[in-house]
């Protein structure tokens, strides 16, 4: 699943807000009735924790790239059971704009499995409203 919004803000402004130690966006743009427990920064290697439904979740931070056009890192469900999901890898890109230079697209790219396909598309339409929710906090926050 691909989500991506048009920003209206400079793309370092953007990218500040992304790789700041304090986790201001990541809290802003957690699901209701989600907590973030740990997060040290945004790094190659870099845990997160996350208090989802009283479920403790860990997430690593497996790919880290940037420079002055793009950000780029790949978190991956590490720990914690949830909903029986096997396998979460969430790509984020966030990117100047080609076309306007005051301007910055953030594209998620989220797949998962619980190798069941029933349960998949279950879990498919909350993972779509949650990201559906999360581009318009993306757009209240910047």
């Amino acid at each position: 699943m691909k989500f991506t919004t048009k920003i209206n803000k400079h793309f370092l402004i953007v990218k500040k807000s992304f790789v700041d130690k304090e986790g201001k966006l990541l809290r802003y743009t957690l699901p209701i009735g989600s907590e973030l427990v740990y997060y040290k920064g945004l790094r190659r290697g870099a845990i997160v924790k996350i208090l989802v439904l009283r479920r403790l979740l860990k997430f690593k931070v497996i790919t880290y790239s940037t420079d002055k056009h793009k950000l780029y890192f790949n978190d991956i469900h590490k720990d914690g059971n949830f909903f029986g999901i096997r396998f979460w890898s969430h790509r984020h890109t966030v990117e100047k704009s080609a076309v306007e230079d005051d301007k910055t697209i953030i594209t998620d790219e989220v797949t998962f499995t619980t190798r069941n396909r029933l349960l998949d598309f279950i879990l498919g339409i909350f993972v779509r409203v949650h990201f559906n929710i999360r581009t318009i906090k993306y757009k209240l926050f910047f």
